[in-house]
């Protein structure tokens, strides 16, 4: 690392001519600009501007990127201040340094206090670089972060280092998906799979979708398919100036965003979310079991029986906390559904087993709810299978 360039940049931000630019990110469904990316810029005082990757690659060997890294915090919360209530969130990038910064925190909580910016306008964006560290250094970083109220975004999940273990591990709520994976304009089957995959995968553990490098409106169409929260990219907008953004952000002129005929260009796999959306209206509580092998998993929305029943576990068990939850005749009509009692009546030809009983919710009330066990068949094996639905009656 040349000191010259260390040098060069220090001498850069104290004559300003570093800033932050601001990606704007846009609401897919109605193409409202709702928060932004910070990218740093190094404008000349000769007019000409370097981009990042001509000094930042370079400036990250060292921790000097730290004091770059603060500067357009600062930058970021002058801003936010000059647009008032038109502030929209904006990420920015921190570098692999900070993990190591014992003080991180109270670094950015004092910045944010100085501007009076709030903290759900300022979100901590994880940068791959960080991801070369030890695992669970990253993570009880992060863990501080979170813990502060702060955001943490994932930036460019699906290149490089990212990992879908980062996501098990840290405490984020924003995945921000490579532009990668939007290459040969969506015509590739398995790309367009992989994108939509991705983007339920998100949804599904409850995280913020952010597509990057929209650049068609091929592209854009395909994102609303899948069903992403945000996306950014030079379609609408490249990254600009403070003063141009705060001219977007004032205005938020909504982009004319044409959403595509859903039912018409799914596929199978958004076709059964559709479905199974659908269900869960009717049915808040799904089971999947497996007589033979004595197992169950369950599907739902929302809890609505007791929060001690886990995600997956013994049939048996599941049945003993059925019955818990049960008394007097409505405890002896749920005995149907005992194992071998179910094994039985599948080998006496039964097609389902059903019934209808009290139990007591989890909030101590006691409601009417009909249990409904249907037999199914699996091509690949003879285990005896169940799918049970779940109804409140009254």
């Amino acid at each position: 690392m040349q000191g010259s360039l260390i040098d060069d940049v220090m001498l850069a931000m104290e004559r300003h001519e570093i800033q932050a630019y601001y990606q704007p990110q846009y609401d897919v469904r109605n193409g409202s600009l709702v928060s932004a990316e910070a990218l740093v810029r190094w404008q000349r005082q000769d007019g000409t501007v370097l981009p990042p990757s001509d000094f930042i690659p370079e400036l990250e060997q060292s921790i000097a990127i730290n004091s770059l890294d603060w500067f357009i915090v600062e930058d970021v919360c002058k801003t936010l201040v000059n647009l008032g209530e038109n502030a929209v969130p904006v990420a920015v990038n921190f570098s692999r340094w900070h993990v190591k910064e014992n003080n991180f925190v109270d670094i950015l909580d004092s910045i944010l206090e100085e501007y009076q910016v709030s903290k759900n306008l300022i979100e901590i964006e994880i940068t791959e670089s960080a991801f070369t560290l030890n695992h669970d250094d990253v993570a009880a970083w992060a863990n501080k972060i979170a813990d502060r109220g702060y955001s943490i975004a994932i930036d460019d999940f699906g290149s490089g280092l990212s990992s879908i273990q980062y996501v098990k591990d840290l405490p984020i709520s924003v995945l921000k998906i490579d532009k990668t994976f939007l290459d040969g304009n969506c015509q590739s089957p398995k790309g367009r799979k992989i994108l939509e995959g991705i983007i339920n995968f998100a949804h599904t553990i409850g995280l913020t979708s952010v597509v990057e490098g929209v650049e068609t409106v091929e592209q854009l169409k395909f994102v609303q398919i899948c069903g992403a929260t945000k996306f950014q990219g030079y379609l609408f907008s490249k990254a600009v100036d403070q003063l141009t953004f705060m001219r977007l952000a004032i205005r938020n002129n909504r982009y004319a965003v044409d959403m595509s005929d859903i039912l018409v260009t799914q596929d199978i796999h958004s076709s059964a979310k559709l479905l199974i959306s659908a269900l869960f209206k009717e049915f808040p509580f799904v089971v999947y079991g497996n007589l033979s092998k004595n197992s169950y998993c369950f599907l739902s929305e929302e809890h609505f029986t007791f929060e001690t029943v886990t995600q997956t576990g013994e049939y048996d068990k599941l049945y003993e906390e059925g019955l818990e939850i049960r008394e007097g005749d409505d405890r002896k009509a749920f005995e149907v559904f005992e194992r071998h009692a179910m094994i039985a009546a599948y080998e006496s030809g039964q097609e389902e087993v059903k019934v209808r009983t009290r139990m007591k919710m989890a909030d101590g009330s006691v409601q009417l709810v009909e249990t409904k066990n249907y037999f199914v068949k699996s091509p690949s094996s003879d285990d005896i299978l169940i799918v049970g639905f779940n109804t409140v009656i009254e």
